[in-house]
Parts: C-alpha cells; sequence; structure tokens
C-alpha cells in the first residue's frame, strides 16, 4: 500500500503538509519570529488557533498562508 503523504499526492494535494496542527512554540520557530509577536499576530486574528484540551495549536495552512502573504 501507499503511505500517507505518498496517497495524499495521488489525490493532486501536497504531501508536505504533516503535520496538520502545531503548538505556538513549533510555529514562532517555523516563522523565524517571536514571542511577542506570535502572540500579537493571534490576538489581532492574522493567526486564528484551535483549542484541544489545554493546548493551543495552529494549523500549517495559516502560517503558509501567512508566510506568502506576509503581515
Amino acid at each position: 500500500g501507499l503511505s500517507a503523504p505518498e496517497a495524499t499526492a495521488k489525490r493532486g494535494e501536497p504531501s508536505d503538509l504533516y503535520p496538520l496542527l502545531v503548538g505556538v512554540r513549533q510555529a514562532r520557530e517555523i516563522l523565524g519570529i517571536g514571542n511577542t509577536m506570535i502572540y500579537k499576530l493571534i490576538g489581532t486574528g492574522k493567526i486564528k488557533t484551535i483549542r484541544i484540551g489545554r493546548r493551543t495549536l495552529i494549523q500549517t495552512d495559516a502560517l503558509r498562508t501567512l508566510a506568502a502573504t506576509g503581515v
């Protein structure tokens, strides 16, 4: 059988979407920004978060969009 990334690529979707969600710390590292800026972006709604239990998570798609369009 195909692994998940190969199967996803076969459907015409990017295969590098894993993980779908990252924590705030990892999102900061991905974007190369500091703590103050990530929370400012969250506070102004430029980055939407998802709460699962006690964790605040961010969709990697949102990070890609932000990186492509800027702040």
